[in-house]
């Protein structure tokens, strides 16, 4: 067992290394090469998502305000989400 948390924590380590990694080549290409129209080859697609923004309710907070009234007021509360673009990246093959 020693061994096998011995190679879980050096894999751990070494593949929050690789995650820093890649992380820093995504925001390069994100900040100096990529536009909102992706990129596509033979290799890779790269998609990006728009910014958005959506709008809820937030029922819980509603029912603990206004228990009586949870049902007639439910439209009063929203609560707004905002999300960031994002590029997704897709690679063709084994990878």
């Amino acid at each position: 067992m020693k061994d096998l948390l011995e190679m879980l924590s050096k894999l751990t380590s070494e593949n929050l290394k690789l995650e820093a990694q890649i992380d820093s080549i995504k925001k390069e290409l994100e900040t100096n090469y990529l536009t909102e129209e992706g990129y596509k080859d033979d290799i890779i697609t790269i998609s990006f998502t728009k910014p958005s923004k959506s709008v809820s309710i937030d029922t819980k907070a509603l029912e603990s305000k206004e228990p009586m009234l949870y049902n007639e007021i439910l439209n009063c509360y929203s609560k707004i989400t905002e999300r960031k673009g994002s590029y997704r990246y897709n690679f063709k093959g084994g990878n």
